[in-house]
């Protein structure tokens, strides 16, 4: 008994002494802390948002006085370097989300599409043509794919899927805090200080950003090295989704129109010979009807969002006469209502699930959208106060659906992971659908202005909304028939 004891104590030892040769990362606790993690996520796309917004008022001038663009043809080169921006985030999306599944490292993905978006910084405040402002701009939007594929997978392997929805909202809420304001503090600093002042603040924030990822540890990493971290590695481990989406599942499952359930077997994905499904297995879950539905609601949200952007400061111009300072001032209630009611809207996804959201946001955004075709009234004063309450509910109904279907693609890409757990390897598919979702969300920015200025010219602004407030009616049916399966209303029992 006694050499038992002995034998348990040296064995007990040697695995102490064993463990000390381990050296841990300094702060490897809260250099892995879900709250560190997620800001640093936060950072990261705030950086990239703003650094786009931020050289949009300064571009005409740089084109004007550093190139020579005359005057006519600033439309049209500015023009062309948003496209190639948006144009080149599209193209790189997929690709930096099988990238990201392969990859050990989601950390890696993220700190490559910073380098990226230093260098494409750097060439943009630079370049002495045309040329290398065109490559500095499709730098950014590979950057820009890189840097939110890699943060979205961030966030779901750090937070479950309870969280997910409150989680994006709480993200994509300071997303818009950048977009918001960048664009004003790029054009005064540019009129008090010039060019380079802009180009220290844009730097700076670099800077602060690269130190903030590359002090970052996930936390399938920090597992490795904290004794207690069982219960960080849990929270990587897929079959553990079903106890993570056990809360979700009773609290929308009592609502009488959803449908949180789908037999297993349609989660099965059988064996495929095809060599590019077996690099790409993503395209396979592409059967599943509430993923599709998913990924068209994306678009079409972005087109609609998008859509203000090309129309409102037109439409303030011509009809309103306003000043540039004004028509600026009227992106405020649309853009304060999205960031402050976007942590809102994704806690209301956790809550009563995507379909429920959806369908009432997108049919509350159908109603907004279709009051701008309202007759103007007289005087002016009343129709320019309506105007600004419509784009504050808009941005109200843009709130509510912002994060439904990222959560919905999450969801659905997860079951398929449970159930065909070799067929996406370790990391499972969450950047690639992470990417697939980009790519769709950027497509609809780039073709949502291009319609909606086309409608605008040919049908008038009024009827321009009403196609836009039918494409929301079509969301929110596809929403109430495809997101989270199968409404309960039409199931019929055999």
């Amino acid at each position: 008994m006694k050499n038992l004891k002995s034998l348990q104590r040296n064995l007990r030892s040697d695995v102490n002494e064993e463990s000390h040769h381990i050296v841990q990362p300094q702060g490897i606790r809260w250099r892995s802390h879900t709250l560190f993690i997620v800001s640093t996520v936060i950072v990261g796309l705030f950086s990239e948002t703003f650094l786009y917004g931020i050289v949009i008022p300064v571009l005409p001038f740089i084109l004007q006085d550093r190139m020579g663009i005359a005057q006519d043809e600033l439309q049209s080169h500015s023009s062309m370097l948003l496209a190639a921006y948006a144009g080149s985030s599209v193209i790189f999306c997929p690709i930096t989300g099988a990238l990201g599944d392969k990859l050990a490292s989601r950390k890696l993905l993220f700190i490559a599409g910073l380098v990226i978006l230093i260098v494409s910084t750097i060439l943009f405040f630079l370049g002495q043509s045309m040329t290398a402002l065109v490559i500095a701009r499709c730098a950014q939007g590979a950057s820009c794919a890189f840097i939110w594929t890699a943060g979205f997978a961030l966030c779901f392997d750090t937070v479950g899927s309870e969280n997910t929805g409150k989680t994006l909202g709480m993200v994509l809420g300071f997303v818009n805090l950048g977009a918001l304001f960048s664009p004003p503090l790029g054009g005064t600093v540019y009129s008090l200080a010039g060019l380079p002042a802009v180009a220290t603040i844009a730097m700076g924030l670099l800077a602060f950003d690269l130190i903030m990822r590359l002090l970052l540890i996930e936390k399938k990493v920090a597992a490795r090295y904290i004794s207690d971290g069982f219960a960080v590695a849990e929270q990587m481990n897929p079959k553990t989704s079903k106890t993570e989406l056990g809360d979700l599942e009773s609290q929308v499952g009592s609502l009488p129109i959803f449908n949180c359930g789908d037999e297993p077997n349609d989660y099965h994905i059988p064996h495929r010979e095809s060599s590019i499904l077996n690099h790409l297995p993503v395209l396979l879950c592409l059967r599943n009807s509430s993923l599709v539905a998913a990924l068209v609601t994306c678009g079409i949200q972005s087109a609609i969002l998008s859509s203000f952007d090309a129309t409102v400061s037109l439409e303030a111009r011509e009809l309103f006469e306003f000043s540039p300072l004004k028509t600026g001032l009227l992106f405020v209630p649309l853009g304060c209502f999205r960031l402050a009611l976007a942590p809102l809207g994704g806690w209301a996804v956790d809550r009563f699930g995507t379909k429920v959201v959806a369908t009432g946001g997108y049919m509350f955004l159908s109603l907004v959208l279709a009051f701008f075709r309202v007759t103007k009234p007289e005087p002016w004063d009343i129709y320019i106060a309506l105007y600004c309450v419509l784009l504050a509910l808009s941005g109200i109904g843009m709130a509510m659906v912002g994060t439904t279907s990222f959560v919905e693609a999450r969801m659905v890409i997860k079951e398929y992971h449970e159930h065909n757990p070799d067929l996406f390897g370790g990391n499972g598919p969450f950047a690639s659908i992470s990417g697939m979702n980009l790519m769709v969300f950027n497509l609809g920015m780039t073709v949502g202005p291009l319609i909606a200025g086309h409608l605008r010219d040919k049908l008038g602004y009024g009827n321009m909304n009403t196609i836009l407030a039918f494409l929301a009616s079509f969301s929110a049916i596809a929403s109430f028939f495809w997101l989270g399966g199968k409404p309960a209303l039409l199931r019929t029992k055999l």
